[in-house]
């Protein structure tokens, strides 16, 4: 593909967040199906927010990574223009994909921002941009990338921020550091149904080890909702924190691969609920930066884009 304006576009899809504090209320009405949360969901989401400075630097993230994206890979010869779209806040869905068909692009890569393939993530968020095209009465082919967890240059940009923030664990606990590897939990019958999720998300954390040369490290899962019913994916974070510290474990080094960018769960949950439980169990706590906009992993995803476009040219 040459630099001139393509056909070819590659839709970026997120879970999205509130605009402001404002925003919180609509923000969780679209998570529930339009219906208006709870009292007390409403303030724990208040108050989650407010402790991480009002909002969540999700979208303003976002915005920087398909911009350094696009720039790489029309800087490449790749003329692939980068759409955005949300499944709960604005640029939704539904509006990227307006936007494609007026620009004219006839073909467009699906890319949610999980690595790790389910059927409530990118199936859901490809099927949303499929109706939307639909609900169009237009022409745009969606695919979607082959399973890319275990890029190498993910697990590369994963591993050498691991490396990176395991300096900042003081020297004499290095002995005795947990590596720990956390995802988004989901209901134990999606993957019972045979989603890969877990499976992808467990290699993934082992290959990141592998290359950053940990030689222990263990998987957990986070973010379990608490309106949540039966059976959601574990161990959970927070029990194996207690028995870290039960196991004379003296600091914890949290690796939340299951979130690429920056999100209410990593700077609530891990920055500020997992510290203060590590801390008040006597355990050094250090949270490995999530990817955000670094240029190794805008390097990663235009890799993806590319291999994915491969066979289409």
């Amino acid at each position: 593909m040459a630099n001139s304006p393509s056909k070819a576009a590659a839709l970026l899809m997120a879970h999205g967040a509130p605009k402001d504090m404002e925003d919180v209320p609509a923000f969780l009405a679209r998570i529930y199906g339009g219906r208006p949360a709870t009292e007390s969901a409403l303030r724990e989401a208040a108050e989650r927010y407010e402790r991480i400075g009002g909002r969540s630097p999700l979208m303003g993230v976002l915005t920087a990574v398909a911009g350094e994206l696009e720039k790489a890979l029309f800087g490449g010869g790749f003329g692939v223009k980068v759409y955005l779209g949300m499944r709960y806040s604005e640029p939704s869905i539904e509006a990227a994909v307006s936007q494609m068909l007026e620009n004219g692009h006839t073909s467009a890569l699906a890319l949610p921002l999980s690595p790790y393939q389910s059927s409530m993530t990118d199936e859901a968020y490809l099927e949303r941009a499929r109706a939307a095209v639909s609900a169009k009465g237009a022409s745009l082919a969606l695919f979607s990338p082959p399973p890319w967890n275990a890029h190498p240059m993910l697990v590369g940009a994963f591993s050498e921020r691991l490396r990176e923030s395991f300096e900042q664990v003081p020297a004499p606990l290095k002995g005795k550091t947990l590596t720990l590897f956390t995802g988004h939990s989901l209901p134990q019958s999606v993957v019972d149904d045979g989603d890969p999720y877990a499976e992808q998300l467990s290699l993934s954390a082992a290959a990141v080890a592998q290359e950053a040369g940990v030689r222990e490290f263990m998987m957990a899962y986070q973010s379990v909702p608490a309106s949540a019913e039966g059976k959601w994916l574990g161990p959970d974070a927070g029990e194996i924190l207690e028995m870290a510290a039960k196991g004379g474990i003296k600091a914890v080094l949290m690796h939340p691969i299951g979130f690429l960018i920056d999100c209410l769960e990593t700077l609530y949950e891990d920055d500020i609920r997992y510290r203060a439980q590590a801390e008040s169990r006597g355990m050094a706590f250090v949270r490995v930066p999530a990817l955000n906009d670094d240029p190794l992993f805008v390097c990663a995803l235009a890799a993806i884009i590319r291999s994915a476009f491969a066979p289409l040219s």
